[in-house]
């Protein structure tokens, strides 16, 4: 029973024992806890998936050789590329199980695959200054700038000693002076030291931002009244509220609309050549194959 033949590729059978070789070590790693009971429907439907699992890596090795694309795995692996066959090396039993279950080494070839073959089938694949200056004009939200503030600020534990270095910056002090006497922070994490951060608007809220964001540029305010204590604060920048220029985003659209325009030309590819070169046994179909019919095509 477990030389039963659950699919093939170009020719090249996938069995039942693979399968439960796969399902047995996938239970013993990290996602374990996730599946469902053996027996039920629902493992007979996790399964079905992994027998696609099975089949997308064998037609990547299938597809890798035929267009003679090699990977080299690290010296210490002691194993070379997985054969044309499609016979994954031998187990390295130092290295752990990675969560699809397969094999180690035999996943890092197949990763190691799956990437020079996307560097092959994608490699025209480009995207027009048009669709990257419509992809900006379309999401005018996703290119918002919040208004932010450039803050040197600092906690103390009572109001008095903030107020005498309020007291002390109104006649000209610096304040990245350390105070003698009647300085105590509050928080070890201000460590008796100002803090210079920027902030935006949102990213705190209360009393705090409502003082920093009021504050004209080079002023001090306080002492400001939070949970943690009393602070100083003096505005050392402000960039206001607006929408980011199309220049200063422009490479970042374009590399993400990149990456999205070779990944589905790759999953397009992979999904045509399953088509072309898999057959399965009809019980190891997963019902949500497009290929079956409407009737069985459910959730």
């Amino acid at each position: 029973m477990n030389n039963a033949i659950v699919a093939t590729v170009a020719g090249r059978p996938i069995t039942l024992a693979q399968l439960d070789a796969r399902m047995a070590a996938i239970r013993r790693g990290p996602l374990a806890h996730r599946l469902p009971d053996d027996g039920s429907p629902e493992a007979l439907r996790v399964r079905r998936w992994v027998v696609q699992m099975l089949v997308a890596e064998a037609v990547v090795t299938h597809e890798a050789a035929i267009a003679g694309v090699a990977v080299e795995l690290p010296a210490d692996s002691g194993q070379t590329l997985a054969s044309a066959s499609g016979e994954a090396p031998a187990r390295t039993p130092a290295l752990p199980p990675t969560a699809n279950g397969a094999d180690p080494v035999a996943d890092a070839t197949t990763r190691a695959l799956v990437r020079r073959l996307f560097e092959r089938i994608t490699a025209d694949v480009t995207v027009s200054e048009t669709e990257v200056r419509a992809y900006y004009d379309r999401n005018p939200d996703r290119y918002t700038r919040a208004a932010e503030r450039r803050l040197r600020h600092r906690l103390y534990a009572d109001e008095d000693a903030a107020q005498r270095e309020v007291m002390r910056a109104a006649i000209g002090a610096d304040l990245a002076d350390d105070v003698d006497g009647g300085c105590s922070p509050a928080s070890e994490l201000s460590e008796g030291d100002w803090v210079v951060e920027d902030v935006r608007r949102g990213d705190v809220s209360g009393p705090f931002e409502d003082a920093a964001f009021a504050a004209d540029l080079g002023e001090v305010v306080g002492p400001v009244a939070t949970e943690f204590g009393w602070h100083v604060i003096r505005v050392e920048g402000i960039t206001h509220a607006g929408t980011v220029p199309y220049p200063d985003v422009r490479a970042e659209i374009e590399a993400d609309l990149a990456s999205a325009a070779r990944g589905k030309v790759f999953d397009e590819w992979l999904e045509r050549r399953k088509q072309e070169l898999a057959v399965f046994d009809p019980y190891w179909v997963h019902p949500g194959d497009p290929a079956l019919p409407d009737p069985v095509h459910r959730h």
